[in-house]
This record gives C-alpha cells, sequence and structure tokens, in this order.
C-alpha cells in the first residue's frame, strides 16, 4: 500500500455509532464513525471469524462482531472481548471538505487517533 489519501465517502453518509464498508482494491476496510464524533478507518474483517464488521454495531467507540460478538476498540484497532483476541490493523484518516479519506499505507501496528 501506497501513502496516498484515498475519499472512501461522504461524512454524511456514516450516522454516529454506525459503520460502512469500503473496499480500496482488494482491501477492505469499516469506516467507523464514534459516538463522539470522531472517525476511524480499520480493517473490515473480524480477525476471529473473518465477518465482515460492517455488518456488526457500534456502541460509544466499540465495534461488535455480527459474527460472534468480539469486540474491537476502534481508536486503537484492540480486540476488548472474546472471542476476538487479535487486533484490528488500523488507517491514517482525516475528513477533509466533508470527504472521509483514509491513507492506504498502515499507521503503525496498532495506533489511531481518529478525527
Amino acid at each position: 500500500m501506497s501513502d496516498e489519501w484515498v475519499t472512501l465517502c461522504r461524512a454524511t453518509d456514516v450516522a454516529r455509532e454506525d459503520l460502512l464498508r469500503a473496499d480500496v482494491g482488494d482491501t477492505t476496510m469499516v469506516v467507523v464513525h464514534t459516538k463522539d464524533g470522531h472517525f476511524c478507518v480499520l480493517a473490515g474483517e473480524c480477525t476471529h471469524g473473518r465477518a465482515h464488521l460492517a455488518d456488526g454495531f457500534v456502541h460509544g467507540s466499540t465495534i461488535e462482531c455480527p459474527k460472534h460478538n468480539g469486540r474491537f476498540d476502534a481508536v486503537t484497532g484492540a480486540a476488548t472481548a472474546t472471542p476476538a483476541r487479535a487486533a484490528l490493523d488500523v488507517f491514517d484518516t482525516r475528513v477533509v471538505d466533508g470527504d472521509v479519506q483514509v491513507r492506504l499505507a498502515l499507521r503503525s501496528e496498532h495506533g489511531h487517533e481518529g478525527v
């Protein structure tokens, strides 16, 4: 992946405490709009059962997988409830002129500030 920024959606496309699936090439991501208004972009499949997280739920800043109810922190990607044990990859995220954008290169091994 490169360091380029790609627009995934409009900020208005994702209500607070909601999720949106975004595919860029072969990479599936999930756009998360947390209860406090931050946008985060993470790997889109659960690290446990490979379910698409966009079919799950957001509670505050916690993502709940629709398959086995594993949970992840939307800001850090950390697994916070079993059966999920491995963290999700996170991406740099920004909102520019109402567009949610992601940097295709991973920000770090599981650290993200959200916007």
